[in-house]
């Protein structure tokens, strides 16, 4: 963290939605880094020597801190100890957090209490922690809480009731073993820590009510994919303002980033020339191969249907007028609407030989459309007559 900061022994971390971050150290005392600079807070200003835990912003935009040593609330420049004020019991505090409703949530010790707008004292839940909690927030507002030995369950949500909300919902992968949130992401999906790394649950309201079966996701992530240790459910995590989440693993900091990349299930190999590829209609992609039904359209949606007549094709290209041309090694063909129309190369017998046929094709200002084919030239299709390229006579050669 460099040598400004008093530590390096880093417990947790908050990024505050005004810009800037705050750093919470085992031993006591805070951080607060913002464009460059770092200003440390200690017992001077108020925070005591007991591990800074967690950081919380209520709805007027103050700060408040969790501490083994009681609950802080920043005025600007101190840390007030308002614990005796909310009425803690015990001064060991592990987390807190606000909902939408400006409610204060707090564990203390084992115990789970909170505090609604205008009340003075905390009230006790009758929720209690068994293992390692923290509180979460999903993108509709629902504030969860995870306990590493009973599950996780939702302690206030905006849109009423839910069955989540009565009993823990217990967490277990069939296959990895235990599991616990870390984080829940702007998109509402779960991150949950394995012993191994880490698992992604989409839609994981639905699915946590009836509990991880094996098919429930595919996006487990473990040190073979590039993460540099396990994670556990109290490990610091967070998604910043482009997307990435980050997560404090046992061996380093992870950063996963979305792939705007998405793997299609074609069903057949491309040969040494690979697949030729151009661009549909309404977002699609048309898709060559060098096999006997060798034409593909892939939707916006990962859908992939076999297109009737092309075939044998190793080139692709949308002209700048929106047609299609795929190329083979004796023929080419355009699209027309729903149809494609065949037009058969000015040099023949190149299967025989081994030639692949066509390798390039592109249309010029004029509308002439050129075509590059192996062993045998350029020619260009003009009204539907070829000519070869460079020849001053219009002449091409049929016996290539």
């Amino acid at each position: 963290m460099g040598s400004d900061c008093p530590s390096s022994n880093v417990y947790t971390l908050w990024a505050s939605p005004f810009g800037g971050l705050w750093v919470g150290y085992a031993f006591g005392g805070a951080s607060f880094i913002n464009d460059g600079r770092i200003t440390n807070y200690g017992e001077r200003e108020g925070l005591p020597v007991g591990s800074v835990r967690d950081f919380a912003q209520d709805k007027s935009g103050t700060l408040w801190v969790a501490t083994t040593r009681g609950v802080r609330r920043f005025n600007g420049s101190q840390w007030i100890d308002v614990s005796a004020e909310l009425g803690l019991p015990k001064t060991y505090v592990s987390m807190l957090s606000f909902d939408r409703t400006g409610t204060l949530w707090v564990a203390v010790d084992n115990s789970i209490m909170f505090l609604p707008p205008g009340q003075s004292t905390l009230v006790t839940a009758d929720t209690h922690l068994d293992g390692d909690g923290k509180f979460l927030e999903g993108p509709d507002g629902t504030l969860w809480l995870s306990d590493d030995k009973q599950g996780i369950r939702a302690m206030y949500s905006p849109v009423g009731p839910m069955n989540a909300s009565k009993d823990w919902i217990r967490l277990g992968d069939p296959q990895l073993g235990p599991v616990g949130v870390t984080l829940i992401d702007r998109e509402g999906t779960f991150w949950m820590s394995t012993p191994t790394g880490i698992r992604r649950l989409r839609d994981a309201v639905g699915i946590l009510s009836h509990g991880l079966t094996v098919g429930d996701s595919a996006d487990v992530f473990c040190s073979g994919d590039g993460m540099t240790g396990p994670v556990s459910s109290t490990s610091s995590a967070l998604q910043d303002r482009e997307g990435n989440v980050w997560l404090g693993t046992a061996g380093g900091l992870d950063r996963f980033r979305e792939s705007r990349i998405t793997r299609v299930a074609l069903g057949v190999k491309a040969n040494s020339n690979g697949f030729a590829l151009a661009a549909g209609d309404d977002g699609a992609l048309l898709v060559g191969a060098y096999l006997l039904n060798g034409a593909f359209k892939v939707t916006a949606a990962s859908t992939v249907e076999t297109v009737a007549g092309p075939r044998e094709i190793n080139c692709a290209y949308r002209d700048p007028e929106g047609i299609i041309w795929l190329g083979g090694p004796e023929k080419i063909w355009r699209s027309a609407g729903l149809r494609w129309v065949a037009i058969d190369l000015p040099v023949h017998n190149l299967t025989s030989r081994n030639y692949s046929g066509v390798q390039a094709m592109v249309k010029d200002r004029s509308g002439t459309l050129g075509v590059s084919v192996v062993r045998a030239g350029v020619f260009r299709l003009t009204d539907g007559k070829w000519d070869r390229y460079g020849d001053p006579h219009g002449k091409h050669d049929n016996r290539q």
